[in-house]
């Protein structure tokens, strides 16, 4: 191909930089699947291809089967568009006259592919990419790029559109709401071990109180019974911040090893298995994106995750899909359709597959940001914020035992024990037979946060997203209280299964 990454990557940032680049169109003389009479396509790349590959730029549907699937090329040096003839089954034309290798094209001449295919004819822009507007021009390039640089093209072009012409505004301004979230979220850290060490302390006040009164009844005349009374009396004094204690868990965890045995087989193992974008023009584009989490199954017949393994490119992220993701946000906010899809496995066996369309989320609070160019056009970038709308969920066929608590997870006391199943690192921690990973953790925060549950000593990780978060109601009975969200350092955030739609 004679083009290079660099080559193709320069003339991508001249084009998106309002630079006098060239630019051609080719106006479709014939009807077919794919284009009607009279559409016309704007060439800003130095290089396209002509055909019914998925991968060329000038794509015909395979009602026209004398059009190979690389038919020929369009290749641009400077202000010369030279036309090459690839097929090695069926001719090429310009003016009716047969192409072998190259030929260069003049203004108005017509290219036929194959004696009865269809015909386009080259124009030359006057005014080259300079008339266009910045949204039209990043659309062009995205869609021109070619494979295998395509991906890498628009991951690229996503980092220029954030530094050029103000963008670095906007990136400061989501830089500065993630730095006001990092100082909350510090916070909130802090709030929770004060609260944990003065209910440590206590707790431990009360048990002195306790070893002193049995000391003193020591050698006295009174019954087992009676002296057990006092005891309780004294251990059940109400403490100076008033609270609704949950038991704490035993220390041997037989209680969180019971609730693991009970309901283990309700968390499903999640990963994204395919993912497309239907672009406006009607093309189905490849993602190289893929990503793993966690979801459970409810006794109403729910599959809950957490939205965030849904629509990952909502909320942008520095790792591997970091700019995938950017050039997937950007594109959607085009106009482009993701298509995706998700399986489910269970640790007896149970599998499942669902549909990006099947799920129900609720994103009317992301927020758009308008990142600004070098000129009139702006690029829209579509974020979710870090609240209580971190849930999804899809209906599933199949029993399970598992009960949510939306009133329980409103209420949870300072301290109180719960309970974490999922796929921590993903199918990594995975053996012969899969098995959800067990920690536990406490309430931070009495009640809800800013929409959401507070945890200390949190100890799940990347890959226990959108597990669930179990704690025991009054009768002792472990039931679903919320959706593993996030978590920075030993805090952890579960979104409460009341917060649910």
């Amino acid at each position: 191909m004679p083009t290079t990454t660099g080559h193709t990557l320069k003339t991508s940032l001249k084009v998106l930089g309002q630079g006098a680049v060239p630019a051609y169109t080719l106006e479709h003389l014939t009807t077919s699947q794919a284009h009607a009479r009279g559409q016309v396509q704007t060439i800003v790349v130095d290089y396209i291809e002509l055909g019914r590959d998925r991968a060329c730029a000038v794509r015909f549907a395979d009602d026209q089967t004398t059009v190979s699937r690389r038919h020929a090329a369009l290749e641009r040096q400077g202000n010369q568009v030279t036309l090459l003839h690839l097929s090695a089954t069926n001719q090429t034309f310009v003016n009716g006259q047969p192409v072998t290798g190259r030929q260069p094209l003049q203004n108005g001449q017509v290219i036929q592919l194959s004696p009865t295919g269809p015909q386009l004819r080259f124009n030359i822009s006057a005014n080259g990419t300079a008339a266009l507007g910045f949204t039209h021009r990043f659309k062009l390039v995205a869609q021109q790029a070619v494979r295998p640089y395509r991906a890498l093209v628009i991951s690229l072009l996503v980092l220029l559109v954030a530094a050029v012409g103000g963008g670095g505004f906007a990136l400061y301004r989501l830089f500065d709401q993630t730095l006001a979230q990092t100082r909350e979220i510090e916070q909130l850290k802090a709030q929770g071990q004060r609260y944990l060490t003065e209910i440590s302390q206590q707790l431990e006040a009360e048990r002195e109180r306790s070893r002193q009164l049995a000391s003193s009844l020591a050698g006295t005349t009174l019954a087992n019974g009676e002296l057990l009374s006092r005891l309780r009396v004294v251990e059940n004094r109400p403490l100076p911040r008033p609270v609704v204690m949950a038991p704490p868990a035993p220390a041997d965890g037989e209680v969180a090893r019971a609730a693991y045995e009970q309901f283990k087989n309700q968390v499903m193992y999640l990963r994204v298995s395919g993912f497309q974008l239907l672009m406006p023009n009607g093309e189905l584009e490849q993602v190289d994106m893929n990503w793993e989490g966690t979801g459970f199954l409810l006794a109403d017949g729910r599959l809950v995750t957490a939205r965030h393994c849904i629509q990952a490119w909502r909320y942008l992220s520095t790792g591997a899909n970091g700019k995938t993701e950017q050039a997937v946000n950007i594109l959607e906010q085009s106009g482009a359709e993701p298509i995706i899809t998700f399986d489910v496995f269970s640790p007896e066996g149970k599998k499942g597959t669902f549909t990006y369309k099947d799920v129900r989320l609720d994103d009317s609070g992301d927020q758009v940001y308008q990142v600004p160019t070098d000129g009139p056009d702006t690029v829209n970038i579509k974020i979710a914020l870090p609240d209580a709308s971190d849930w999804a969920y899809v209906r599933f066929p199949g029993a399970s035992s598992l009960p949510p608590d939306p009133d329980l997870a409103r209420r949870l006391a300072v301290g109180s024990p719960v309970v974490v199943l999922g796929y921590s690192y993903g199918i990594d921690l995975q053996g012969d037979q899969l098995k959800p990973v067990l920690s536990q953790s406490r309430v931070a925060i009495e009640g809800l946060t800013n929409g959401v549950i507070t945890l200390s000593d949190r100890n799940f990780e990347s890959g226990n997203s959108g597990g669930p978060v179990l704690a025991a109601n009054a009768q002792g009975q472990y039931q679903a209280v919320g959706i593993v969200s996030s978590g920075r350092g030993s805090v952890g955030f579960v979104v409460p299964i009341s917060a649910l739609k």
